[in-house]
């Protein structure tokens, strides 16, 4: 098994009791067992991705009446705690409850994606152009 390890700064390190017990049962019951797959660890959390894209948040949030503006993140990556940004901006502007399983993809669809400003995120970046070579 292949790997991107998104840990700037450090060596490349096998996440080998996650491969073991939870990668190959999943490869072997999916059929993909020698098959090229790739382990995809995010260097913070997914919201550092979503923080990199700040017209995709305000797209979600901004209503008819009262657009929502968010601040850009230069530095995604360096955020110490995605989560809870993302949190603040549902409660500040929607006095929601953030819920990742479900906003992360809501947030995701409401506005065209900006593939440059994801690339803020070196984490990403390294992601995407891993995708590109495996895809070629």
């Amino acid at each position: 098994m292949s790997g991107i390890y998104a840990r700037p700064g450090q060596a490349e390190r096998p996440v080998v009791k996650l491969r073991e017990t939870l990668c190959w049962p999943s490869l072997r019951k999916a059929d993909l067992v020698g098959r090229p797959v790739f382990l995809v660890c995010v260097e913070q959390e997914l919201e550092s991705w979503l923080l990199a894209d700040e017209g995709k948040i305000s797209a979600y949030l901004s209503t008819a009446a009262h657009t929502y503006a968010v601040k850009r993140v230069t530095k995604p990556d360096r955020v110490p705690n995605p989560k809870s940004v993302m949190m603040n901006h549902f409660k500040s502007a929607r006095s929601w409850r953030c819920e990742d399983r479900t906003h992360a993809i809501k947030v995701l669809r409401a506005a065209n994606t900006d593939l440059r400003k994801l690339r803020r995120s070196p984490t990403f970046a390294r992601f995407e152009k891993k995708l590109q070579i495996e895809l070629l």
